[in-house]
């Protein structure tokens, strides 16, 4: 097998200086990594009414104490480009290189991956991004999200919630920034949706209720969900 050099990573993965890590090991539900490691494995969701499914998840825990940045692709199975993008940093990330800790969240829907449906699970019929924060007892979705909000929403001090054109779309790149009225908090944000380089910004005022807009993977108020000062971007 041929191993490929490992490239510089965007600029976005470096910009973690937030809250610290320091536990030997960090898990992401069974997956595992110690520090200056890398490991991979699956979030299991069980069968209810319908059945369960597994997340393919990566834990990258940092050879340093560090904040966790958490990255999730495949909210919409269909979307291939940040799922395609997440198997590339895992490939370019070294554990003992960094400091904190990065969660991948490789496909978030394989239900809509494998069925290639677009905007909705063809198990439940929902959309995953109007799911949040889940039930532990309700439909596939429901479930889905809530381990999702548990074990990796409510770990990560960075969120990232990657999207892309949908199998009927065509997107412009841009970065969705929502603004939440807390000075420190939106300069964060910010500095991270530029870090990316795209040319183009949503940023979004509107004010929020309940857990994000819609059951949408955005902070529930400016603690963040557990009260964490999370900062996310679409």
């Amino acid at each position: 097998m041929t191993h490929q050099p490992r490239r510089k990573l965007p600029a976005a993965l470096l910009l973690l200086a937030a809250g610290i890590v320091n536990a030997q090991s960090f898990s992401v539900g069974p997956v595992t990594a110690n520090r200056g490691e890398s490991a991979s494995g699956t979030l299991e969701i069980p069968e209810r009414d319908d059945p369960g499914t597994e997340i393919p998840v990566t834990v990258v825990h940092g050879s340093e104490p560090g904040p966790v940045l958490a990255l999730i692709a495949g909210t919409h199975g269909y979307e291939y480009a940040p799922i395609v993008a997440l198997q590339r940093v895992r490939a370019a990330i070294d554990a003992s290189a960094i400091r904190g800790t990065v969660i991948l969240v490789h496909v978030a829907n394989p239900a809509s991956f494998f069925g290639r449906t677009i905007y909705y699970n063809p198990v439940d019929g929902m959309n995953l991004n109007r799911a949040f924060p889940g039930d532990p007892e309700g439909s596939h979705s429901q479930r889905v999200a809530h381990a999702l909000t548990t074990q990796v929403i409510e770990q990560a001090d960075f969120l990232v919630d990657l999207h892309a054109g949908d199998g009927n779309e065509a997107l412009r790149p841009y970065i969705y920034m929502p603004e939440l009225g807390d000075a420190e908090l939106d300069a964060g944000t910010r500095r991270l949706a530029l870090a990316f380089g795209l040319r183009t910004a949503r940023l979004d005022r509107r004010p929020l209720g309940g857990y994000g807009r819609a059951g949408r993977l955005e902070p529930a108020d400016r603690a963040g969900h557990d009260g964490r000062r999370n900062r996310r971007q679409r």
